[in-house]
């Protein structure tokens, strides 16, 4: 919480952020703002959808469905890193 407030830091953050903010588990501290209009990033698709075969699953079959995607930085402004 800020020190002269009830807020949090995301919480003003989230008030700020039009598109909204998803917290990752992989950051322990601090956080990253990306742009994500066209002009500054894109996804890119690295592997089409897939199915693999994976075995007997008692008297079913089991499947494996993967696909890839990847966050394309256009512009290395769209990134703002939080500490």
């Amino acid at each position: 919480r800020y020190p002269q407030g009830n807020h949090t830091e995301l919480e003003h953050v989230r008030q700020i952020v039009a598109d909204g903010v998803v917290k990752a588990a992989g950051l322990s501290a601090g956080g990253v703002l990306l742009d994500t209009s066209a002009p500054f990033a894109s996804i890119v698709l690295g592997q089409d959808l897939m199915t693999g075969f994976v075995g007997p699953a008692g008297c079913q079959y089991e499947f494996s469905i993967s696909e890839t995607i990847a966050l394309w930085i256009k512009q290395p402004q769209a990134v703002c890193v939080l500490k």
